[in-house]
């Protein structure tokens, strides 16, 4: 038989992702893992790299997914870069727009520094995380929190002195604070 395992995957080097050159494999990325767990779901993937919140929120809506594979614990390759002269910490966000990706780990780790550090009149911004630099551009928002190519090119202009920005705190402070998050290789 002709059949090809269909395989979710972040835009973000993992070790595995050599195994996409097989041909018993078909890999297709994902923009976020609440989508590569709804393609799970109604059947249209076999396998996917999700974060741990939307592993979490799928298995309690009911979706049969296994894991047995911590594929990494986020550290510093996600974190939230606001736009500032000096350092930034997150009190500094209160009336700040803050794009994230709904319903990831990084919308909720966002929802998370709300609450610890009771911020007020913070707006989420829902985009695609392909699509945080251009709303980094365009002014239309004050920080972003994201990862892959987006975030290693925000921590590039950071880094360079291109852009008045700071890191507010990446994926490790977080879960020196109480939230880790990681990503997991789930199988339908």
């Amino acid at each position: 038989p002709n059949s090809s395992l269909r395989l979710g995957i972040f835009a973000e080097p993992q070790p595995f992702n050599a195994l996409c050159l097989h041909k018993t494999l078909t890999c297709s990325i994902q923009p976020s893992g609440m989508i590569a767990a709804s393609a799970m779901d109604s059947g249209l993937l076999d396998a996917a790299v999700l974060g741990s919140v939307p592993w979490a929120a799928a298995v309690s809506r009911g979706v049969e997914l296994s894991t047995s594979y911590i594929v990494h614990v986020k550290h510093g390759d996600q974190g939230l870069i606001a736009k500032s002269v000096g350092p930034r910490t997150p009190f500094d966000l209160a009336n700040t727009k803050v794009g994230v990706v709904k319903e990831s780990t990084t919308h909720q780790g966002m929802v998370f520094l709300i609450e610890l550090f009771q911020l007020r009149n913070v707006t989420l911004v829902f985009e695609d995380n392909a699509r945080m630099l251009e709303l980094w551009d365009s002014g239309g928002i004050d920080a972003a929190f994201c990862w892959g190519e987006p975030y290693q090119e925000l921590l590039r202009r950071v880094n360079e002195k291109e852009t008045a920005a700071a890191l507010v705190a990446d994926a490790y402070m977080l879960s020196l604070w109480g939230f880790p998050t990681f990503n997991v290789l789930a199988i339908r």
